[in-house]
């Protein structure tokens, strides 16, 4: 069984890219105005996002859980 040819013969990528080019990367911030901190990252198919809320003050007693 023949493995899976990564490179072609004049060595691109099934995209088109070279072995050592990177896919195109997109990064914003502050993409939720509500957020203390938030950020967009995209690198080909891979999309990432990131909100973050705090700082609150720690309770042991309850349960931890996410901002409605």
């Amino acid at each position: 069984m023949a493995g899976l040819e990564l490179l072609s013969d004049q060595g691109y990528r099934i995209d088109g890219r070279r072995a050592g080019e990177l896919r195109k990367i997109q990064a914003r911030m502050g993409v939720f105005a509500q957020a203390d901190g938030s950020a967009y990252i995209e690198q080909g198919n891979t999309k990432a996002l990131a909100v973050v809320y705090g700082p609150h003050e720690a309770n042991p007693g309850l349960p931890v859980s996410s901002p409605a």
